[in-house]
Formats: structure tokens, C-alpha cells, sequence
């Protein structure tokens, strides 16, 4: 009663000290700072009143098959979505086995032995989306929780190390709330990947482990000032789409540098074998560019899908074709425009387009020419656009083209970045999950893995 009262007492201190600033003709900007500030000040004390009480002050204690014993009693620090507060916890410890529990943390589900549910899930939405350097400066003008950049930039990578976001548990929480949209007809998946900037190597030894490809076998590399620091992320989208080829759910992987992109395959065939489980019924229509290692993996991994080359990529090897054969930019111009017709809305046009080229070919032969005409020829079977896009099959990986930017280079690509693989991968799960719409579904199992019921010694039935 005492803390209810004195919570209402700074309610109305503030609002009276912001009407005293209103008459004396004070900027409104510094009145409504105040008064946020005073609000966050009461409101911390009301969270911090409450939290408290998951507090449980025995000699005892009994969690799981597990009995602790009390040791000692402190005060530390808490992060609420009103700010920081102090609050004293009981600490108890296995006589055995020499761990440590709390039970506050364990009945209230204190995320990262500091972090409140809700205002761990508002730090880490911040981190997924902006540096901790702009989400600090974000938090202190909103005048509410006043996190270190530190603290924002340790919170993700320790959610991560805590729970597998790729555990069959997870994806089947997942799965519960996120069904297959009900007039889904097409299963889409595509993959590529993109760039990222992994931390110098360190030390002064001349021989080392390539460690951007984490648990895989690595690659041992020679140090030296001409090493690239560049190693290809990798993203995969699995898109839902309707009879008429229109857009209804689409969920993003991403990955940091890993050897053949293991982990991605893994995923994206866990995600497709679960959907065919489900959904016997649904096409399946796999989309990537021309990289060998991608047709690899998708055609032993699907293969009754329908196949399709990216029509982008496939029109930018018919430009580059176009251009050995024409030295005139117009005609080249006009050339590629009328060929790039024929390929995108000829029946089997890819003959056409490869007849045309050998024929040329055979008049003017190039190297690079050469090069493009075995391009096509390799990708014969997955260039017929003029039918897939009249059965409604999308004909193009936009989505994960897109996936890649909105993924991976919005967040780690920016001015100056440089990643290690932990730290990386940390943001891209949570980004994954987000941009898949999945964050909430996400989160209720993340607060599950932090919860634990505690019971004293002796009562438990």
C-alpha cells in the first residue's frame, strides 16, 4: 500500500511541475520530456513493486528433479520497458552439481538473467532492424528503457547461444500457429546469396583456419595483406502462392558464410518435406540463377519440381551475348530487345535463342560468345518462360533477390561493417523471422525456453 501511494504521489508531482511549466511559458518539447520522464519514473517503480513478488525467500527450493539451497540475497539490476531498476533477487545453489538458479528470473521469465519479456523482445526488434548504436540513441529520445549499445549488442548473440531457432521444436511451435494458407497451390523456393564483410584475422601466424565457415571443415589459407575478407551469406525464400500465381506467404532463411551453404539446403528441404507432408497436393517450383552448385542441390533434392533459370539472369548472359555479336550499340539494342521477346514470349523459345546465337557463332567465332551459347544449352530445359508463366509459375527469384537485400546487406553491409560468424548469424535469425512475419510465434517459444516452475522445498506435490 506504502509503494502504491508513493507511486501516485510522483504522478502528481509531475503533472503538477509540467502545469507549473506550462504558466510560466516553458518550451512544450522540455514539458513533454518532463512528463514522459516522470511517467517512466512511476512506472518503473509500479514494474519494479511487481516483479519483485516472483521473489521466493526459502531455505530451499525444488526445480525440476533438482533440490537448491539457499545462499545469499542482492540487489542487481533489471531492464523494463520503463527503464532500468534495482531489485533483490534470492540466489540458491545445487549442493552437487555447483549451479546457480534465481527463482525471480525463473518464474517471471527474465530473458538473459537482466531482461524483462517485454522489453527484451523491444531491444532485440530494435537490434534486428538498426545498429545498437542507433536503437541507443532511438531508446533515449523515447525517454523510456535507456539501454548501453553494449548492452543492445550482447542481448541477440545471448538469445542465440540460448535457443536453436532451427530445432524441429521451434518449427513445430511454428508450424501450430503458421499453417499453410488453404488456397495454396504452388510451393516456390529459391536461393542465392550475397557478400558480407567477416573480421580480420588476427595474430601474426602465416597459416591459419578460414573460421567464416564455422563447424564445417573449414579452409586452411595462407595470411597475407591481399586476403579477402569477403565470404558469400547466403539467403533461401519458400513462397506460397495461389492458382493465379498471386503472392500469399513467403518465408526467408538466411545464413552467414558456410562451405556449399549446408545449413540453407538443410532448411529449405526440411521446409519443402514438412509443406508435402501437409499438402501432398501442391506443385512445387524451384527458381535460382545459373550457379552450378544451386541446380546441384535442387535437382537432387526436388526432383519432379518444375525447374526454372531466373529470367533476369537469363536475360543479362542474352546481353552480354548480344553484345559480342553487334559492335553498332543501337543495333545491339534493338537485337537484344527483340531476341529478349522471343526467349520471354515464344513458345520454346530457348531454341530460337540458341539457334540464333550457334548460327552466328559459326560465322563470327569468339570465345565469349562461345561461352554464352553453353550457357543456354546447359539451361535448356529450365528456360521455357512463354509456358510456365501461361500455367501462372512465377518465372523470376525476385523474392530472394530482394531477400538478399532486405535480409542481409540492409544490416550487415553498412559503412565500415565487419562481421564475425556468431554475432552475424544472431541478427540474421531474428531478421529471418521477422521479415517472414514469425516474430511473435518466435518470441512465445523464446519466453517458454526462460521459464521454469519453482517450488519450495517440500511442497511440491
Amino acid at each position: 500500500m506504502a509503494i502504491s501511494k508513493r507511486i501516485r504521489e510522483m504522478l502528481s508531482e509531475t503533472l503538477s511541475d509540467c502545469e507549473q511549466s506550462v504558466r510560466t511559458g516553458k518550451d512544450f518539447k522540455e514539458i513533454e520530456r518532463n512528463l514522459m520522464s516522470g511517467f517512466m519514473q512511476a512506472a518503473s517503480q509500479a514494474i519494479g513493486n511487481l516483479l519483485s513478488k516472483y521473489d521466493i525467500d526459502s531455505p530451499a527450493l525444488v526445480v525440476g528433479d533438482r533440490e537448491y539451497h539457499k545462499i545469499t540475497s542482492q540487489e542487481v539490476d533489471y531492464f523494463t520497458c520503463a527503464g532500468k531498476i534495482k531489485i533483490k533477487r534470492t540466489q540458491y545453489k545445487h549442493p552437487v552439481y555447483g549451479t546457480t538458479i534465481y527463482p525471480l528470473n525463473l518464474r517471471a521469465g527474465i530473458v538473459c538473467d537482466h531482461w524483462t519479456p517485454q522489453a527484451a523482445k523491444i531491444a532485440t526488434l530494435a537490434t534486428a532492424e538498426m545498429t545498437p548504436y542507433s536503437a541507443e540513441k532511438l531508446f533515449k529520445e523515447m525517454g523510456a528503457m535507456i539501454p548501453s549499445k553494449s548492452s543492445l549488442d550482447r542481448l541477440p548473440k545471448k538469445i542465440n547461444q540460448r535457443l536453436d531457432f532451427h530445432s524441429q521444436y521451434v518449427a513445430e511451435k511454428i508450424r501450430e500457429h503458421n499453417p499453410i494458407p488453404e488456397n495454396a497451390t504452388q510451393l516456390a523456393v529459391s536461393l542465392d546469396g550475397v557478400h558480407v564483410a567477416i573480421q580480420k584475422l588476427k595474430g601474426q601466424r602465416r597459416f591459419t583456419t578460414d573460421r567464416s565457415f564455422t563447424k564445417t571443415r573449414g579452409q586452411t589459407i595462407k595470411v597475407h595483406e591481399d586476403y579477402s575478407r569477403y565470404r558469400e551469406a547466403s539467403c533461401g525464400t519458400v513462397s506460397y502462392l495461389d492458382k493465379d500465381g498471386e503472392l500469399l506467404q513467403t518465408h526467408y532463411y538466411s545464413r552467414m558464410p558456410e562451405e556449399r551453404k549446408v545449413k540453407l539446403k538443410s532448411l529449405l528441404k526440411e521446409h519443402v518435406k514438412h509443406a508435402l507432408k501437409e499438402r501432398p497436393d501442391i506443385d512445387i517450383i524451384a527458381i535460382a540463377d545459373g550457379a552450378k552448385d544451386n541446380w546441384t542441390f535442387i535437382d537432387e533434392t526436388f526432383p519432379s519440381a518444375t525447374k526454372i533459370l531466373d529470367f533476369y539472369h537469363a536475360a543479362e548472359h542474352l546481353k552480354k551475348a548480344i553484345d559480342t555479336i553487334y559492335t553498332d550499340p543501337q543495333k545491339a539494342t534493338e537485337a537484344f530487345e527483340k531476341q529478349r521477346s522471343i526467349l520471354r514470349h515464344t513458345p520454346r523459345g530457348i531454341d530460337k535463342i540458341i539457334g540464333h546465337l550457334t548460327r552466328h557463332y559459326r560465322s563470327k567465332p569468339s570465345d565469349d560468345l562461345r561461352c554464352e551459347v553453353n550457357y543456354f544449352k546447359s539451361n535448356r530445359t529450365r528456360c521455357n518462360y512463354f509456358e510456365t508463366a501461361n500455367q501462372c509459375n512465377p518465372i523470376g527469384s525476385g523474392i530472394v533477390e530482394a531477400a538478399c537485400k532486405s535480409l542481409v546487406s540492409k544490416r550487415l553491409k553498412c559503412s565500415g561493417m565487419a562481421w564475425r560468424w556468431k554475432g552475424g548469424q544472431a541478427i540474421l535469425n531474428f531478421r529471418s523471422y521477422l521479415k517472414s512475419n514469425l516474430f511473435d510465434s518466435l518470441w512465445v517459444v523464446l519466453e517458454e525456453a526462460y521459464k521454469q516452475p519453482v517450488f519450495v522445498a517440500g511442497s511440491k506435490c
